[in-house]
Order: C-alpha cells, then structure tokens, then sequence
C-alpha cells in the first residue's frame, strides 16, 4: 500500500489511504512498535488492519477492539487514537504507555468509557 511510503503525497485521501490505518500506523509509530513482542501483520502494506495482531473489527472493516497487553509498548498515546471512532476496548495493561494531556481530549471523544490509570500510565480503556 503506498501509504506508507515516505513522501506519498495523498497519505491524507481517504479513498486510498483508510483513516483508521492511517492512525493505526501513528499509533504504531508512537508506541515503537517495531520493539513490539508481537507485531504480527502490523504495517504490512498488503494486509488489511483488521487482520494486524491485537485488532479486531465489526463487519464494516472499523476498528472496535486493540488489545496489545503485556507487548513492550512503551512511548505516549497519540491524540489520534480518538478517531478510532468505533473504538470499544483498548487494552494497553501491562506496557509502558504514558498519558499526557491527550487523556483530556480522549475521555471527551469517548465519554461513555470507563478508564483506570495506575502511575500516569493508562492500564486500560473499555466501552460498554
């Protein structure tokens, strides 16, 4: 997929480059998700994100679950992660994910969550 590619100049066209997977590789980016334990199909330019290791999503291709527990992220999470827009569970536990002030916009963007946090890091994040 020639999103991808640095310097592909309509990596921001939806019609060729999905946005979920286009936040999902910032997120990937953000968390490094090359030092990952599994990153099974993770910015595999020919697999869709639906099928990368710890996503799951509703018949309509959308994200609604990441559960990436005890997998070496560590970094901050990404604002961005708020346009999961169908997004209902976010596992992050047992990582090393920091949140700053993102978390503000976060909980406004999925207000109908329940979250915990333990040292500043997010432990979890599930929609009911």
């Amino acid at each position: 997929m020639l999103c991808f590619i640095p310097g592909f100049d309509l990596w921001q066209n939806t019609q060729y480059c999905p946005a979920e997977r286009n936040v999902l590789k910032e997120f990937y980016d953000s968390a490094k998700g090359s030092e990952w334990t599994v990153s099974t199909n993770w910015m595999d330019p020919l697999i869709g994100h639906c099928d990368w290791y710890g996503i799951e999503c509703n018949d309509a291709n959308n994200t609604v679950m990441l559960e990436l527990q005890s997998n070496g992220l560590s970094g901050t999470l990404i604002p961005s992660i708020a346009k999961l827009s169908f997004l209902k569970v976010l596992d992050l536990n047992n990582n090393n994910i920091k949140v700053r002030s993102t978390m503000a916009r976060l909980k406004l963007a999925l207000n109908f969550c329940h979250y915990n946090f333990l040292s500043h890091s997010i432990s979890y994040l599930i929609c009911l």
